[in-house]
């Protein structure tokens, strides 16, 4: 948790025949808990007799959708004669940069199993969902897609994870995780059909990681044994590096990696066989 910044305000003191002191005006980031007075403060009650209660509640907040803005905090205090004197807290809520997330490594499942056993709630921690460390404020937006490949008796999931901030100008941030286990039609059901050594159709995937600043993994997908020519190339055309050989059918993977050249922005890789062509764009950052 994040330590307070103390404001120079106080809260206006009620006179009479005892006072209320209300804790100092407080600074406090979004994601602390603003409503556990060990993190805010409380009141100081000043000349009541033993039996005085104190309360305190919320009589006004102004937070936006991104959980930022004014709460004011109203304490009260009653003495025995039931005379009841207020004071009032400022708290001003803020949101400090973006979130900090662990996304899940890779994963092997072991054993035989079927695509759906390796849903993000079924897979054991650090291998299912990303984790929000902080800066979130509950206001994220993370969602994923699944390409599933299989050969013979094995299949990958590529689950492509993505995570919005909308209160950090709308960036996103996107990450791929890779799945992988033997295959059997007998957990889950019949949704997931062998055809023979049928390996799907020709398939250039999304590098990850994306943005990248120094290696990337290029995945893809043969539907049977071919000659391939992946080439990188900059926006203006030139090709930076290329990559040729005979893959088997099935999925593949090609590192890139950069190999010390300047410079950032938008990258373009095509996939060349015989009978199919494709192309991706990716991100360069330093």
């Amino acid at each position: 948790m994040a330590s307070p910044i103390f404001l120079k305000a106080q809260g206006p003191r009620v006179e009479g025949s005892f006072d209320i002191v209300p804790p100092k005006d407080i600074l406090v980031e979004c994601v602390e808990d603003y409503n556990d007075l060990s993190v805010t403060g409380n009141a100081t009650v000043i000349g009541a007799d033993d039996n005085y209660k104190l309360s305190h509640k919320d009589i006004s907040a102004t937070l936006n959708d991104c959980g930022e803005g004014v709460i004011t905090r109203r304490f009260s205090a009653t003495n025995s004669n039931g005379q009841v004197v207020n004071a009032d807290q400022k708290i001003q809520v803020i949101k400090k940069g973006p979130a900090s997330v662990q996304f899940p490594a890779s994963y092997c499942a072991p054993g035989p199993r079927h695509p759906k056993d390796l849903q993000p709630d079924k897979l054991p921690e650090g291998y299912g969902r990303p984790i929000v460390y902080q800066g979130g404020c509950n206001n994220l937006e993370i969602g994923y897609e699944d390409e599933v490949m299989k050969k013979e008796k094995r299949f990958w999931i590529l689950r492509k994870w993505t995570l919005c901030d909308p209160c950090n100008r709308g960036q996103c941030e996107t990450y791929n995780q890779l799945l992988a286990a033997e295959y059997s039609p007998v957990f889950g059901g019949h949704d997931f059909q062998e055809s023979g050594n049928n390996t799907g159709s020709f398939d250039l995937l999304q590098n990850r990681p994306n943005p990248f600043s120094e290696g990337t993994v290029i995945g893809f997908v043969l539907p049977k044994t071919a000659y391939i020519h992946l080439a990188v190339q900059s926006v203006d055309g030139r090709v930076l590096q290329t990559y040729e050989g005979e893959y088997p059918a099935g999925y593949h993977e090609i590192t890139y990696n950069t190999q010390g050249r300047a410079g950032e922005g938008i990258l373009f890789y095509t996939l060349t066989t015989p009978t199919d062509k494709a192309t991706k764009r990716m991100v360069l950052t330093w």
